[in-house]
């Protein structure tokens, strides 16, 4: 791949070895009808940096650790050390070369000093499909009386909302 997350913005941006030539798949071309190739530099970066700070695109939103964090944070305190110590990833965003390396190094940097050993970010090489293969399990026939349950139907989120994902939760979280 030609993106990945760096350790940090100020140092990616001044490397040497940035620029990587990119050959468009299948014999495409750019608009011009003649270009097959493109050459990119902090290109390669940027767009996985938004996760760990999204004012470079103009938005005024937390980061990605700033939402981890604020996660656990809102956790019942005897939960919070198994969290902090099991921190699952998944989704495409996920796979970017450096994305485990660099979240768990900066959730290390937010925890307090005491917490900071017991941070831990699990990166499975399949967490690119994770979330799929989860609904898919989810939804195998053996699953339908359970599915009864914990599904929220529309009808059920437009006349009670957020309270119905409580009230129909699958797990509680404990230590």
């Amino acid at each position: 791949g030609l993106c990945f997350v760096g350790r940090r913005l100020s140092e990616d941006q001044n490397r040497d070895d940035l620029e990587k030539t990119y050959h468009l798949p299948d014999g495409l071309t750019l608009r011009d009808g003649i270009t097959t190739e493109i050459t990119l530099g902090p290109e390669r970066f940027y767009p996985p940096e938004a996760l760990f700070n999204p004012q470079l695109c103009g938005r005024d939103s937390p980061s990605l650790i700033e939402l981890v964090w604020s996660s656990i944070m809102a956790c019942p305190i005897e939960s919070r050390k198994s969290l902090i110590g099991s921190i699952v990833l998944s989704g495409g965003s996920s796979m970017f070369p450096g994305f485990p390396e660099r979240l768990e190094q900066e959730l290390k940097n937010t925890a307090p000093p005491q917490a900071r050993p017991h941070v831990h970010v699990l990166s499975h090489p399949s967490r690119g499909s994770l979330v799929w293969q989860g609904a898919r399990l989810y939804c195998q026939p053996e699953m339908r009386p359970l599915q009864d349950h914990i599904w929220i139907t529309r009808q059920e989120w437009e006349e009670i909302g957020m309270k119905i994902v409580a009230k129909k939760a699958a797990f509680r979280i404990t230590s």
